[in-house]
């Protein structure tokens, strides 16, 4: 665990297709920017193409996945 200027803790979260990549981020919108890279060069798949409805359920899964993160570093496990 870092902690960074603002006390917020950087929290770790892999690539949520392949695991293949982990990146670091004290929110959630730092972590998707972090991650865009990753997903541009190796699931353009899931970025390109899709309908709002599509891009509507990666983002919740996004979101849910980066909450048990928290949820897993404010409980210490």
């Amino acid at each position: 665990m870092v902690f960074v200027g603002s006390g917020r803790v950087m929290l770790r979260m892999a690539c949520m297709e392949c695991r293949g990549v982990e990146v670091e981020a004290n929110s959630w919108q730092s972590m998707l920017v972090k991650m865009m890279p990753h997903y541009f060069e190796h699931h353009r798949d899931i970025i390109s193409g899709h309908t709002e409805r599509e891009a509507g359920e990666w983002m919740r899964r996004f979101m849910a996945e980066y909450a048990a993160i928290e949820t897993q570093e404010a409980d210490g496990t």
